[in-house]
């Protein structure tokens, strides 16, 4: 799974919307806590828009129609297909850097997963099966025979599904703190399977300081994320839906769902993992790597969820393994 709020910065919105003081209010002066005080109970404005609109504002992503319904796409460079795929409640955005990177190399598809970002919203939620059929229906529709894959999170899940499911068309798979075997889920997570908290999600979309306290468990202690990628990922929940499909798939999704498929999957998988991952911890990759036929694992430290965003440079290092070695 991916980028999701903290619990902490979900409990100071409860806690300000019922009158309760700011956070860390001890440690900040009378004028501190005014301005805190203001700035959480200030009504935000809607930054909902529908999805025709959202679409209509994205220069630089294609929409690709497939019988399991129409994908957003960023597509970069030129040269063997790489496709990459991001985690539970993120969107597309998250591989800007990588994908700037690898554009003299490689051919990168960034992907919408279904109910993400500018993809089309099921009207039902998922399984990580079904998204990877997804994959697969783009991979024919866009013409790709056989491509790397790179997952984040859930879209780890997905590449694993991709790579169980239809063999040929995968030479090798890069995953990034993925899901694959069974673990607690977050907190943060649990919480957003609740109409309110959901919602909930559209504010933080308001406000930066907002929207950097839910995400801090999403990264390592003490990484700061760019604006552009802050922003980048709370735009996916300013889709009109988005909230609503997100909660449902968070009620369904089974994190060990792709357990089943490890040992099938002939593919060369490399295993990164972060650290100090907070979402998900390091024994999945040990457990992944173990039960996979054909796999390294590397764990990155000092790096949290987040690799494609917290360390690029060794990212772009796997994917340029991936493309390097005999398929």
């Amino acid at each position: 799974m991916s980028a999701r709020p903290s619990t902490k910065g979900v409990r100071a919105v409860h806690q300000t919307q019922c009158g309760a003081s700011a956070p860390r209010a001890q440690s900040m002066s009378p004028g501190q806590r005014h301005r805190a005080y203001k700035h959480f109970m200030a009504p935000a404005p809607s930054p909902i828009v529908p999805l025709s609109e959202a679409r209509a504002r994205a220069n630089d992503v294609r929409f690709v129609p497939t019988p399991l319904g129409t994908l957003a796409v960023r597509v970069a460079g030129s040269g063997t297909a790489v496709v990459c795929l991001h985690g539970v409640t993120d969107n597309l955005a998250t591989w800007h850097g990588v994908q700037s990177a690898l554009r003299e190399v490689a051919e990168t598809h960034a992907v919408d997963l279904p109910g993400h970002g500018l993809s089309d919203i099921p009207v039902e939620p998922r399984s990580v099966a079904e998204q990877a059929d997804a994959v697969i229906a783009y991979l024919t529709a866009a013409g790709i025979g056989r491509c790397v894959l790179v997952g984040n999170s859930m879209g780890g899940g997905v590449a694993l599904g991709v790579a169980a499911r239809a063999p040929d068309r995968v030479a090798r798979v890069v995953l990034l703190g993925s899901i694959g075997v069974k673990f607690p889920a977050p907190t943060g997570l649990i919480l957003l399977r609740y109409p309110m908290i959901a919602e909930q999600m559209q504010r933080f979309a308001t406000s930066t300081a907002m929207q950097r306290m839910a995400l801090r468990d999403t990264f390592a202690p003490g990484f700061r994320a760019s604006d552009a990628a802050v922003e980048s990922y709370w735009r996916g929940w300013r889709v009109e839906g988005r909230p609503a499909y997100l909660r449902s798939l968070l009620r369904v999704l089974e994190a060990d769902e792709p357990a089943k498929w490890l040992p099938t999957i002939r593919a060369h998988v490399i295993v990164a993992h972060g650290s100090h991952d907070q979402m998900i911890p390091v024994h999945v990759a040990e457990s992944i790597t173990a039960a996979l036929p054909n796999a390294r694992k590397v764990i990155l430290h000092g790096v949290g969820h987040q690799p494609q965003i917290e360390a690029p440079a060794d990212v772009v290092a796997f994917v340029r393994e991936a493309l390097a070695s005999p398929v």
